[in-house]
């Protein structure tokens, strides 16, 4: 019996389709030992492939270092949706994943060493909140939130081995609209938090 049931598999499916993701396998399976993915079954076209991967991942246990390959594959298709709606899915799902691999059996598999390096499926750590920066105006107090959410895609992707070369991009954009902002009133309060101690 697998992870999620069979409607859930199409939805996430129908999800990886809606958020483009058909043609990101490589990126989906990131952090999957090579060898599994390697046997994995192949399909004829991207979306076949990807329903197939999803099919064969649900069905397979946890490994001997309590490692979920669909809880991996989950994580991975998060990060790359970003923030599309297609990502609360991803979410979702892997929230239900995690639940169930913590299930009774989870306890037989404590203290199993780590075999190979994986991405964290779990919830991300974050910094302690630092002092709730000043904003001048619903503008710049919406140009400060896609900046932060950039960034967080951004740490998300690295944390994989992705290319940021577009969200590198995109995040350089923000900084200069908010340095060109003409309704800051007070540059050094409103957007220090935002650019003055975050790397670019």
């Amino acid at each position: 019996m697998g992870f999620l049931s069979h409607d859930e598999i199409l939805t996430l499916h129908r999800a990886a389709a809606a958020a483009r993701l058909l043609e990101s396998r490589s990126a989906l399976l990131a952090g999957i030992d090579h060898r599994f993915v390697a046997g994995l079954p192949r399909a004829l076209t991207p979306g076949e492939q990807i329903l197939r991967d999803l099919d064969a991942l649900n069905a397979v246990a946890p490994f001997s270092d309590g490692t979920s390959p669909l809880a991996t594959w989950l994580a991975n298709a998060a990060a790359l949706a970003g923030p599309l709606v297609e990502a609360a899915i991803f979410h979702a799902s892997l929230a239900r994943c995690s639940a169930v691999a913590r299930g009774p059996s989870s306890a037989d598999r404590r203290g199993a060493p780590a075999s190979q390096p994986r991405f964290d499926p779990g919830p991300p750590t974050h910094p302690p909140p630092g002092p709730v920066p000043a904003y001048s105006g619903d503008e710049t107090r919406a140009l400060c939130g896609r900046l932060d959410a950039a960034r967080e895609r951004r740490r998300a992707l690295r944390e994989v081995g992705f290319d940021t070369a577009e969200i590198d991009a995109e995040i350089s954009s923000l900084r200069r609209q908010l340095r060109a902002g003409k309704n800051l009133l007070h540059p050094a309060h409103n957007i220090a938090h935002h650019l003055g101690s975050q790397p670019p």
